[in-house]
């Protein structure tokens, strides 16, 4: 009875998130900025580069790096790819293809399959093996809710698959629950055997919930490493319908940066693609049918003149921080949501300055995670701090923290919170952060247990 109850609860929520999608939407407008995209930085290559890719579905490693994979295939250097998951939670690729994939267990089961089949006969195309590719099996839709609340011994339940743990018989391992302590080592153990002298993956600013978490997964992973590796370190942008501009296939047109984001640091990279190594990405990414049919035109959108890279270095205190576009959040009446945020470090305080559009509904939360990336304990059992904040019809603030969801007593000596019309100011006392160079944090708002807004997640460097 308790399975069939989420069942049902599952496919409301199914088709509400189809209708909604919060943060994995399409959109059709943001010209780019740049125009001299082929006097970027060029990413090199040689015989000795051990090159891996994070891929957070299955198709992402061949739109955003078929181009890096043909590279280093002719240079004779190694390659490996991680697929974070396989894919089985495509709203769109499901109500389009109800026949084969339906939006049931066995339907999303049926198109996870699917979707693995096309990433191998994909990365064959391109010149890889089978075992250079290494399927994780983790949720998809899901990976940013473990992030966020599976930091303990709880599993995910995902309610597309009705699985608690990886399942296929092609992943790395079955057998393994969907928390984050789970996915976080796994990514640990293949990155450490690897040893990749360069890295590939999604930005925590992408507008995909998924991808998002795989690179928060991915620079927790190269944290507990960093004494170990220290490779080169590439984000690629995937998601929102407003980029790649224009849409379709455009052999004579270079792949510019993403304008949705504000406040994005400029160290962009770029592979150069010639004639015949574009119609070989053309290739691979026909090989994933099931998208393409999908969304043609933003797949082919893909094939350019070049593919482009941000290298990663972790946000600063005192600067303005990485947002998506208030066109970006009108646009789909996404109110309200964060027009700024900057974070400063003081003597006894970390401050967080935030400014809202259009405030706070009542009855609704305002959510601030701190997760500290910790010299003297593994990030897994470093604290992962939430901290509340409610604003009543008076405007009075309410502010509790939590620690991986139970509640820590707090005074105005190591919490505080201000408020005015549109803007908070919290703070939190720095012992928070003890023994911390860095921590990850978001901010997300509730209204009835139902996430209505949030921003990207920041990576933000503490000051010596």
């Amino acid at each position: 009875m308790k399975k069939l109850k989420k069942i049902i609860i599952y496919i409301i929520i199914f088709y509400a998130a189809e209708a909604f999608s919060l943060f994995s939407f399409p959109s059709k407008t943001l010209a780019p900025l740049y125009k001299n995209v082929s006097s970027f930085p060029e990413i090199q290559f040689s015989k000795n580069d051990r090159v891996l890719i994070i891929s957070p579905h299955p198709d992402d490693a061949a739109l955003a790096a078929s181009g890096v994979i043909e590279k280093c295939i002719e240079k004779g250097a190694k390659v490996k790819i991680i697929y974070a998951t396989y894919g089985s939670h495509n709203t769109s690729t499901m109500i389009k293809k109800q026949l084969i994939h339906a939006p049931t267990p066995a339907g999303a089961i049926a198109l996870g399959k699917t979707r693995y089949y096309e990433a191998v006969n994909a990365m064959e195309s391109l010149g890889l093996k089978r075992n250079d590719l290494i399927f994780l099996g983790f949720p998809d839709f899901g990976t940013l809710k473990i992030w966020t609340d599976h930091f303990n011994n709880r599993p995910y339940f995902s309610g597309i698959t009705m699985h608690s743990d990886t399942f296929y018989k092609t992943a790395y391992e079955t057998g393994i629950p969907f928390t984050a302590t789970n996915e976080l080592a796994l990514l640990e153990n293949i990155i450490s055997s690897f040893k990749p002298t360069k890295i590939f993956f999604p930005p925590t600013s992408d507008l995909n919930s998924d991808h998002r978490a795989t690179g928060l997964f991915t620079e927790a992973a190269l944290f507990n490493l960093r004494n170990a590796i220290h490779p080169e370190e590439y984000t690629y942008f995937v998601h929102s319908e407003s980029w790649p501009v224009p849409k379709g296939l455009h052999y004579n047109l270079y792949l510019t940066p993403p304008t949705y984001v504000r406040n994005i640091n400029k160290n962009w990279y770029i592979v150069s693609l010639n004639k015949r190594e574009e119609l070989k990405k053309e290739k691979a990414i026909k090989n994933h049918k099931s998208q393409v049919e999908t969304n043609p035109d933003f797949m082919y959108s893909f094939v350019r003149k070049n593919e482009i890279f941000l290298k990663f270095n972790e946000e600063k205190t005192d600067s303005p921080l990485p947002l998506w576009t208030r066109e970006e959040m009108e646009k789909f009446h996404i109110t309200p949501f964060i027009e700024s945020a900057k974070i400063s470090k003081g003597e006894k305080y970390t401050d967080f300055y935030i400014r809202l559009y259009r405030g706070i509904p009542w009855f609704s939360k305002l959510y601030i995670f701190l997760y500290p990336e910790r010299t003297d304990m593994t990030f897994s059992n470093a604290p992962k701090y939430k901290i509340a904040i409610t604003r009543n019809i008076t405007k009075k603030l309410s502010v509790q923290l939590t620690n991986n969801g139970k509640r820590i007593f707090t005074s105005s000596d190591n919490l505080r919170g201000k408020s005015k019309e549109l803007t908070l100011d919290i703070e939190v006392n720095n012992k928070y952060l003890l023994n911390s160079t860095s921590f990850f944090s978001a901010i997300q708002i509730e209204q009835n247990e139902i996430r209505i807004s949030e921003t990207p997640w920041w990576d933000i460097k503490l000051h010596r």
